[in-house]
């Protein structure tokens, strides 16, 4: 955990001056999770507790829709989620995760950083700054896409995550544009010959 600790640490303060003073004050309540590929992080039965920072590894984002799961999103290193809904309201969440590769996590207790915001105008700029990354990564993806026909929104998604392009499995990738596995196939097929 230490060198997970240290990373989050290290990326957090990039936006917020934290001190010594800062970090153990948060460190005691920060929990360190480890996920295999294929296993639950948060699922719709449950209630979103904190704000996840994601160390190394991929997970997905997803919603039920008529019982099926629908990719919305991709969560990779150096990513914050949150399902921000289920925080604010303590309702079950209307999203799910799912480790795509083995994944490490740092989570933080929401309850936890609010108190520490009475300590810390640093810690509450960080937990601000959490929450706010962890929407808008989610915003971003859900929205820039939405009106788009499948081989436009394979596209942007190709421009905008390169590093992401290979690592979804064709499943995951095909259920967030909104198509078959098959059809996803057909089309890189066809743009292949087309670059060729």
């Amino acid at each position: 955990m230490e060198r997970e600790l240290e990373i989050f640490v290290d990326f957090t303060k990039q936006f917020v001056s934290l001190n010594d003073k800062d970090v153990q004050m948060i460190v005691p309540h920060v929990r360190y999770e480890e996920y295999e590929k294929k296993e639950s992080i948060l699922t719709t039965q449950q209630k979103c507790s904190g704000i996840y920072f994601i160390c190394e590894g991929l997970f997905r984002v997803y919603s039920l829709k008529d019982g099926v799961e629908v990719n919305v999103s991709f969560m990779k290193e150096n990513d914050f989620f949150t399902d921000y809904e289920s925080l604010m309201t303590g309702n079950n969440c209307k999203l799910g995760l799912e480790a795509i590769e083995p994944t490490k996590i740092i989570f933080l207790p929401y309850e936890k950083l609010l108190e520490s915001y009475n300590e810390s105008h640093m810690l509450e700029r960080l937990g601000r700054l959490m929450v706010e990354r962890a929407l808008a990564n989610l915003i971003s993806m859900t929205n820039s896409t939405a009106n788009l026909k499948a081989d436009q929104k394979y596209t942007e998604f190709e421009l905008n995550n390169k590093d992401l392009v290979n690592r979804v499995p064709l499943k995951h990738l095909a259920s967030f544009i909104g198509i078959t596995a098959e059809s996803l196939c057909r089309l890189r097929k066809s743009r292949l010959k087309s670059n060729s």
